[in-house]
């Protein structure tokens, strides 16, 4: 997968927490239309988190990218996450946005290897900030810590 690396880094972060928001509003979503959520949200011009967030600097080929690779492989991130589940939690458990936050977070480490895992870590711990209570932060970080040597140790 070859992207533009001169994309600058506060873009991609922004990037990122659309996507989380998106994810979250197809996994809530009653349709199995999801093409048409992705869709509607790539061709907005402006991108608004909330009535005091409206993001302008939104990488959409990045974000188009991201959320489709989440969507075609769903199934091998979740059992990739579900493997780090304790045995009393399901992922049906999980807040559906730290789902997402997981979700997007493994898909960057299993299939965009060009991004430094660094990178992903930290993007995804300070949007699990926002939307998390700082015991769910720590579950989050070690859980892909946990799949990022999982990769890290397949690929070698």
């Amino acid at each position: 997968m070859q992207r533009n690396r001169r994309q600058k880094s506060g873009t991609r972060g922004i990037t990122r927490l659309y996507a989380v928001q998106t994810l979250y509003e197809i996994q809530m979503s009653a349709t199995e239309n999801w093409n048409r959520i992705l869709e509607e949200a790539a061709s907005s011009a402006e991108v608004t988190i909330t009535e005091d967030i409206v993001l302008t600097d939104v990488d959409k080929d990045f974000f188009r990218e991201l959320i489709k690779t989440v969507l075609n492989n769903v199934d091998e991130i979740d059992k990739m996450i579900s493997k780090y589940l304790s045995a009393d939690w399901s992922l049906e458990r999980l807040d559906k946005v730290l789902l997402a936050v997981l979700r997007l977070g493994t898909c960057e480490l299993r299939f965009f290897r060009d991004i430094p895992p660094l990178a992903v870590f930290n993007e995804y711990i300070e949007i699990a900030k926002a939307f998390a209570q700082k015991n769910d932060v720590s579950f989050v970080n070690g859980v892909l810590n946990s799949i990022s040597e999982e990769t890290n140790k397949n690929m070698e």
